[in-house]
């Protein structure tokens, strides 16, 4: 019946041709034949196929042809269908007119809305890809009866009409479309590809004919190139988020990583859209800026700051190098040495431009007397091969010209000098290696004297801000747990041996007490040495007694000798001296604080006057070391914080914080100690201790409204805000301190206050991403935003979008990165538990990342993402939001909240890799079919982003969109 109906259209259409027939007779008489939708394929193909017969196109068959193609007899698939059967390529005049049949075709389908069935006119694209690669093949094979010189000619159009095809958008769009829906048909075109690439070698046309095979090779590849979807403010002279991650990892003392902070760096690059220079840049201004306030507040954190700078940049640096350059940062080959180059520039370029600051650079150098920071820095990243001895002495040369303006007022203050903090990483491990030594253990004296100068007045810090620039933090604490466990008592000992004891004791005791109060206890857990240290006195005390803030309850008690605790009581009461001779300081700073509390709970109960109290509190004050003054220190906070009545633990506390004026036995180095000791007293029993400077207690909102208040006066984050914003989500929780944020950004109307609103909101949200992400998702667009539409007009909403967006990516990145550990583990804040799996999510279709050219995207919904358990709150908290977006959408296509909703896609889909995978496992397939119309106008690869064209139902819809979208770019 088939051949029936072919022979019965060909009488037809041999009968117009020779009748002349109109184009309204023809289409008249060709109706009966278009009985079904699949009727449109045989008409067409034998109109093309009669078209062609001769040795040149029927003119009157083609108008025939676009008659029915306006009217809408023959469908665009159906003709381009017909056109891959055409074989006859020695008629070359008839094979010109299909290749200027067809180009026509191209052109018009890249036009305006094309409305046909899209998946029909994929398959019919994807023919006409085959018919063309065919055609090269045979070109190059050679065609019978045609001469080498007018093949040439054909296969120069057929790969100009192959270009056409695979590069104009819609064409293009179709056919990746049309890759998904038979695999093993593609299979063919890459072996046909591979085949044209072999022989086309020696060919006269072989650059058309590799770019031709190259356009249809990248139609499987649907990647999206990403965009900052957090552009920086070009005209800022700060970067907040840049300074907020490098202040909370200095000031905080994160100890993170040296790859892992790089890490961070380049991904903030990523989502700011900063350059390699520019971030270089951000970074070290941070770090001089932060210097600079550190002095000027007398924060103690100067020698932190110049440790970032000098010890722990340059490691940074080069990491971003790598990471940059990429495996061939390391070859010799010319590529690697051009990056390599080529990222110098960039370091020089930051360089440069920190001279435009004249005038910190002016203040910072009038710290010291002939100091020049630009010209120590340029040396030591010359030294450790950042930039060369040239780039270095250009910059120098260019801020000496800048100095000869410089007034020359050295400042009073004494900070850290760079050249101090260079000179001390040299000598880290001789440092190290000297507390390690069993001849300076040994003799006590030497070791004393080596201590000495290392307690001096802000060397110490020095060392230790070298150490924990450098990953030594945790072997010096060792090294000093050891030497403390050294010193022990034996009954030869002379009255100065005993002395010299006490005082090593007691320095060692302060100084790890020191370094923990900064680093908190997790500088004792590194493998290397824990087990050397674990059974020693000082590691076990700082267990029970180093707790991470004040209000921390303690379940861990010492184990106190009842016997030893009764002798020291009768000494206390009777007044008697502690004979250093006799006195093992180890037992002292565990039986003497409970004799102590023993004393004072007697006094509590009248049985004790106070004299007796105070002569033993003085007794303990004057004649112990400090290191037992602040072990009872620690016993009685302790206890005091859980008795009603606190009169006699107060006292005790008063009077063993005061600085001793009467014995002399001990004072070597006592003033140096006693430094160490106050500090650490401070952290100890802040909140039992009278402060007469002490301000009126404030509100933590207050306090949060007035840093964030601050921060957008100053337009920088320094450390008094940053210390208010942490105080503030101490004592509010996350949960509150998102919310006080969130209203104050609202408070907000104008672009310029809107966008410094959201960027201190991301800059502090960087204390705690993940948590204040996952709020953000489950309450904070949804209460704030979605309840009250209108706040999500421009310019809020966007910023918004945008602050989502990066804030994600972030969190993300930051799990992946704790993942390898790179990071340091999170706290999981008290709200994150109660999240748990939507198991309702679990059967509804989601939309998987397209990441290669293979078909296969059938992921099942609980794999993981990076690494990232498919159950981790986040991921949880991310479904339950892109379903809060889609049910938005469909209840307001229009307004505030249906732009909020496709800006955020658009936002998140241009985002990196690994969030916009995440967001796209995630998102429900109706919300894909919702948004298909909009995000095709902005590109078919946003569109191809967000489908999973593995899906057949996907795909169609895709189609659908591609085709009936207006101009495509």
């Amino acid at each position: 019946m088939m051949s029936s109906m072919h022979h019965d259209l060909k009488q037809v259409i041999m009968t117009s041709w020779k009748d002349r027939w109109t184009e309204k007779k023809w289409s008249a008489h060709i109706r009966k034949y278009l009985v079904h939708s699949s009727d449109v394929f045989h008409v067409a193909d034998a109109l093309v196929s009669q078209a062609f017969i001769g040795p040149s196109p029927n003119n009157l068959l083609l108008e025939y042809i676009w008659h029915a193609l306006n009217t809408g007899l023959l469908s665009y698939g159906s003709v381009i269908t017909a056109i891959s059967k055409h074989e006859e390529l020695h008629k070359v005049e008839s094979t010109k007119g299909v290749y200027k049949l067809l180009q026509e075709l191209i052109d018009i389908l890249n036009g305006g809305p094309i409305i046909e069935d899209g998946m029909d006119l994929c398959c019919s694209l994807r023919m006409i890809l085959q018919w063309l690669l065919r055609n090269i093949e045979q070109y190059l094979k050679g065609v019978h009866d045609v001469y080498v010189s007018v093949a040439e000619d054909l296969l120069r159009l057929n790969c100009f009409t192959l270009g056409q095809l695979t590069t104009k958008p819609r064409t293009s769009a179709l056919l990746t479309i049309a890759r998904f829906e038979e695999s093993g048909v593609w299979s063919h075109i890459e072996t046909d590809l591979a085949v044209i690439k072999n022989r086309a070698g020696q060919h006269a046309l072989h650059a058309e004919i590799s770019a031709s095979c190259h356009n249809v090779s990248q139609l499987s590849r649907c990647s999206i190139v990403p965009k900052p979807s957090y552009p920086h403010n070009r005209t800022a002279s700060i970067c907040l988020p840049v300074s907020s991650l490098l202040m909370i990892e200095v000031e905080t003392v994160k100890l993170t990583d040296h790859n892992g902070i790089s890490q961070q760096l380049v991904l903030l690059s990523q989502i700011l859209g900063l350059s390699t220079a520019q971030l270089l840049y951000h970074s070290i201004q941070t770090c001089l800026m932060c210097y600079l306030d550190a002095v000027q507040n007398h924060t103690n954190s100067d020698a932190h700051w110049c440790a970032m700078l000098f010890l722990r940049m340059p490691k940074i640096i080069s990491n971003i190098k790598s990471s940059l350059i990429g495996s061939e940062f390391d070859s010799p080959s010319g590529n690697a040495s051009k990056k390599s180059a080529q990222f110098e520039l960039q370091v020089c370029e930051a360089l440069n431009n920190l001279l435009v600051m004249d005038s910190l650079l002016d203040t910072l150098d009038q710290y010291g007397e002939d100091l020049n920071w630009i010209k120590v820095l340029t040396e030591y990243f010359a030294s450790k091969g950042i930039i060369s001895e040239t780039s270095a002495s250009k910059i120098q040369q260019a801020r000496e010209v800048q100095r000869e303006n410089m007034a020359h007022e050295l400042h009073h203050e004494k900070p850290t000098n760079p050249l101090m903090i260079v000179k001390v990483a040299k000598t880290m491990e001789q440092v190290i290696s000297m507390l390690g030594s069993v001849e300076v253990t040994s003799d006590q004296e030497r070791l004393l004297g080596n201590l000495q100068k290392l307690s001096a007045a802000g060397t110490f810090d020095v060392y230790v801000a070298a150490a924990s620039a450098s990953d030594q933090l945790s072997t010096f604490a060792g090294k000093l747990i050891m030497c403390n466990e050294a010193v022990k008592a034996n009954a030869a000992e002379t009255t100065k041996a005993a002395q010299i004891r006490a005082i090593i004791f007691d320095i060692t005791f302060l100084m790890l007490c020191r370094m923990v109060k900064k680093f908190d206890k997790r500088i004792l857990l590194d493998a290397s040495h824990q087990k050397a240290i674990e059974s020693t006195f000082l590691y076990q005390w700082l267990q029970v007694w180093c707790v991470p803030h004040i209000n921390y309850v303690q379940t861990k008690t010492p184990e106190t000798d009842a016997s030893r605790v009764e002798l020291l009581l009768q000494a206390l009461r009777s007044a008697g001296e502690f004979r250093l001779s006799l006195s093992k300081w180890q037992d002292m700073c565990i039986n003497l604080p409970q004799a102590l509390l023993e004393l004072i709970h007697a006094f509590q109960k009248g049985f004790v006057s106070q004299t007796d109290l105070t002569r033993a509190v003085v007794l303990i004050r004057d004649h112990c070391p400090l290191s037992v003054c602040l072990a009872s220190i620690a016993a009685v906070a302790r206890k005091a914080r859980l008795v009603y009545v606190r009169t006699g633990y107060v006292y005790a506390l008063q009077t063993l914080a005061m600085k001793s004026e009467g014995h002399q036995q001990m004072q070597t180095l006592y003033d140096q100690r006693f430094v160490f000791y106050s500090d650490i007293v401070k952290q100890l029993a802040e909140d039992l201790l009278p402060d007469p400077n002490a301000q009126p207690k404030v509100p933590p909102t207050r306090t949060l409204q007035k840093a964030f208040e601050q921060t957008v006066q100053d337009g920088w984050i320094n450390h008094n805000s940053l210390e208010m914003f942490q105080d503030s989500l101490k004592k509010l929780g996350v949960v509150a301190f998102m919310r006080r944020i969130i209203s104050l950004v609202l408070q907000e109307t104008r672009i310029d206050s809107v966008t410094i609103a959201v960027d201190i909101a991301f800059a502090f949200m960087q204390l705690d991403m993940l948590s204040m992400v996952v709020y953000l998702l489950k309450h904070g667009i949804p209460r704030h935003f979605m309840s009250e539409p209108h706040f999500l007009a421009p310019p809020m909403g966007k910023a918004v979008a945008k602050l989502t967006v990066a804030a994600l990516d972030i969190a993300f990145s930051d799990l992946v990165l704790r993942e390898k550990s790179l990071l340091a583990a999170h706290t999981i804040s008290p709200f994150l538990h109660e999240i748990s799996p939507d198991k309702t999510n679990e059967h509804n279709m989601r939309v998987r990342r397209m990441l290669s050219c293979s078909t296969e995207h059938d992921l099942s919904s609980s794999v993981n993402v990076s690494g990232i358990p498919h159950d981790h709150p986040l991921i949880t908290v991310l479904e339950g939001f892109l379903q809060c977006l889609w049910k938005a959408y469909k209840d307001h296509r229009w307004g505030p909240i249906a732009d909020f909703v496709t800006t955020f896609v658009k936002i998140v889909l241009h985002s990196t890799p690994l969030l916009s995978r995440t967001v796209k496992q995630c998102m429900p397939a109706e919300m894909v079919k919702d948004l298909s119309a909009v995000l095709v106008k902005e590109s078919c690869e946003l569109l191809f982003a967000a489908s999973d064209l593995g899906n057949p139902e996907i795909r169609r819809v895709a189609a659908q969109a591609v085709c009936q979208t207006g101009s495509l770019e």
